[in-house]
């Protein structure tokens, strides 16, 4: 046995034999370990994760704990597993527990500036402020150490999370009082919000949000307290410094190479210690001692630089975490519903066959599909590798920003999409233009499905992922699936399964699509959700000005709001402009007797207004949402993005045509004469009704009928 662990775990040979480097460190130990310990995170680790509820976790844990006056009480935070080139070196990677020491460290730097929070607070008990400042002086002893008279981080992560740790914890260095304290957070607050959407990854929105979340805590628990005095918060507060620092302790084993790692991750994770499905398809990746281990730690720093770029604009964001991207991406390739991470372990094995088949079916293939996302996510940027591969002639390539930002619009809103496009993108690399075009052929026909079946006709989320599972199943004979978009809607039956599709509503002809609409029992006329909203508006301008579509930078459209013109708290101004069902109802007739609008859709439309829950209800203070109301009609919504403040929105619409022609506020659409609403002398129901039935019916028409590109 000694040999077996003499070979994986560094120690010291002695008189007595081999004397392991393993020993129980308390937090303090283990980041201050020596003058000149430095700890990193290798580079190709997933960034920093950890949601509110785990630092709230770890805060109550050391709360409970400091509260146990015996100094022998103490908790284990588990096996730590470092490794490092020799014995003696200085500088060690942490192969487990980022997220447990990233977080800790932010605990101690915001438990430094306790003392400055609140200047009214005096603190006389010499004894307590001596013990503060003693416990301040040890945890940034873990927070940095003087090199070469640069002081350099003890604890560095990967590049996102540790370029935000330099300036967190280095720039409140040398924070003495309340006034430099609360000067440092409104710097750092507007460093951070000039950062913010498309610049800021959602690392470091986590990271932000967990010191603020820390900081609340710290108040709520030690300063909040009513009645007690400015010393007896020192004392408690000193008595929880002290816990994190002494009484939490950690087994550290010195690995001598990181390969050893990864068969014992498997181990671990054998006995049930949770990781994360990412976590387990890497070292699972690793496990093969004849794969270069190198080239597919260089793959996985890769993978994880483009999910952080792929999620920097957060919620607005097509996916919402890194694990999230993975879990879409089984379940796209494979057409079907995986129960638990066994079942996507037992997909990704397929792939370790040999070396060759896990670079080409897994990595070169998540590359590329990533790669692409980070384009529809920013379409217009220069270096966009899609768009500038297709010519200026006829304006082509407008023409793909416009169809990418409609895609982008898209999968937000309807997620389930983003199974469809994965698993076209698995199946059709879209870097291998050809001259029929079928990659924007198919993006066009992919965006239709969805924007049919999730939008307009508001099916259930579990049969449109079923439905999508039967045509990704199907595209893994025959990719070819998404250029047709009658097998898109009514895709080819399996074995026993009889084909049936989803849209009742969609009748094909002979290669001619026929759509038929009726009255309110869609989103296309009226939807409460302000995004579905959005994307209407955006479909409405694709299909009537596609170039109105790429105007603008991309901040624009990733800070895009939508505005209802005539508002839902509509008693102060617009108490003039309510409206009777009866006249209503007639009102659209009228207009579709001009118009020549399909008479079946017109009278179904009537009679809802009849019905339904129409005519605006009375309230209080606060108004309700009636989702079949003019007031949530298409036609009383616009997107804007620009500097409009926020109590306009109630104001009149003279009020509010003035804050539209600002030229610090973009309207959207608005370069379309049909729904431009800065026409309008006045607003009121009967603009509404014209503006709801252009954009519905223009919608209704030319979905199935033009191509992508939709000008010649």
């Amino acid at each position: 046995m000694a040999r077996i662990t003499e070979k994986y775990i560094w120690g010291i040979e002695d008189t007595n034999g081999y004397r392991f480097d393993i020993s129980p460190k308390t937090i303090y130990e283990f980041l201050n370990s020596n003058n000149n310990s430095i700890r990193k995170i290798p580079d190709y680790q997933r960034p920093y994760s950890w949601d509110k509820s785990h630092v709230e976790k770890l805060l109550h844990d050391i709360l409970k704990y400091s509260k146990i006056e015996e100094e022998n009480h103490s908790w284990f935070l588990g096996t730590i597993y470092t490794t490092k080139k020799t014995s003696n070196d200085t500088t060690s990677l942490v192969l487990d527990g980022q997220q447990r020491l990233t977080t800790i460290q932010l605990i101690l730097r915001e438990l430094s500036f306790f003392i400055y929070y609140d200047p009214s607070l005096e603190f006389n008990n010499t004894e307590y402020l001596g013990k503060f400042n003693d416990l301040v002086e040890a945890a940034n002893q873990c927070l940095y150490v003087n090199i070469s008279a640069e002081h350099v981080l003890r604890f560095e992560t990967e590049p996102t999370t540790n370029e935000f740790l330099k300036t967190y914890f280095l720039k409140t260095r040398r924070i003495n009082n309340h006034r430099e304290l609360k000067g440092f957070i409104v710097d750092f607050e507007t460093l951070l919000s000039n950062s913010d959407s498309i610049n800021e990854s959602l690392t470091l929105k986590n990271l932000r949000n967990h010191i603020n979340t820390i900081r609340a805590f710290i108040k709520k628990v030690f300063l909040d307290i009513e009645g007690e005095d400015s010393d007896t918060k020192l004392h408690r507060l000193n008595s929880f410094f002290h816990t994190i620092l002494y009484k939490f302790w950690l087994i550290e084993i010195p690995l001598r190479e990181e390969e050893f790692s990864i068969e014992i991750f498997e181990g671990i994770n054998n006995r049930g210690k949770a990781l994360s499905l990412i976590d387990k398809i890497q070292f699972r990746s690793l496990s093969n001692a004849s794969f270069n281990r190198s080239k597919i730690r260089s793959e996985w720093k890769n993978i994880y630089i483009k999910l952080e770029k792929l999620t920097e604009a957060g919620s607005k964001s097509i996916f919402n975490s890194h694990e999230e991207f993975f879990k879409l991406y089984f379940l796209a390739i494979q057409g079907s519903e995986f129960k638990s991470d066994d079942d996507y372990l037992t997909e990704f094995d397929d792939y370790l066959e040999s070396e060759t088949i896990l670079f080409e079916r897994f990595f070169d293939k998540v590359n590329i599909i990533l790669d692409f996302l980070i384009e529809v996510e920013n379409p217009t940027r220069t270096n966009n590798k899609f768009s500038s591969s297709f010519p200026d002639l006829r304006r082509e390539r407008e023409k793909i920003i416009s169809l990418l930002h409609l895609l982008r619009k898209t999968l937000i809103v309807a997620g389930n999409g983003r199974q469809l496009l994965i698993s076209f993108l698995y199946h059709y690399n879209p870097y291998q233009l050809n001259a029929d075009y079928n990659v924007p052929r198919s993006l066009w026909n992919i965006i239709r499905l969805v924007f049919t079946l999730d939008i307009i006709e508001i099916h259930k989320s579990n049969a449109i992922r079923s439905h999508f599972n039967k045509i990704n199943r199907n595209a893994k004979r025959n990719n070819s699936i998404f250029l047709k978009l009658e097998q898109l809607f009514e895709p080819p039956s399996e074995g026993q399964e009889e084909s049936q599709s989803l849209s009742k509503n969609i009748l094909f002809e002979n290669h001619r699509v026929l759509y038929n609409l009726y009255g309110l029992s869609n989103n296309l006329v009226s939807s409460s959700s302000n995004e579905e909203s959005s994307l209407i508006l955006y479909m409405y301008t694709y299909l009537k000005d596609i170039y109105s579509l790429c105007i603008g930078s991309e901040i624009h459209f990733q800070t895009l709001e939508l505005e209802h013109i005539f508002p839902r708290k509509w008693k102060s101004y617009w108490s003039d402009k309510t409206y009777d069902k009866n006249e209503m109802a007639l009102e659209v007739k009228r207009i579709g007797e001009i118009k020549q609008i399909n008479q079946n859709f017109i009278d179904s439309l009537a009679n809802d207004i009849l019905t339904e829950d129409f005519e605006l209800r009375q309230y209080e203070t606060r108004q309700s949402i009636q989702e079949k109301s003019l007031i949530e009609w298409i036609g009383n919504k616009v997107c804007y993005h620009g500097s409009m403040n926020s109590s306009v929105s109630n104001k009149s619409f003279i009020d509010k045509k003035i804050i539209y022609s600002d030229s610090t506020v973009s309207l959207f659409p608005n370069s379309i004469n049909e729904v431009s609403v800065i026409q309008y002398t006045d607003f009121g129901p009967k603009e509404i009704i014209v503006r709801s039935l252009e954009i519905t019916c223009h919608i209704v028409d030319n979905l199935f009928s033009k191509d992508w590109d939709l000008v010649d």
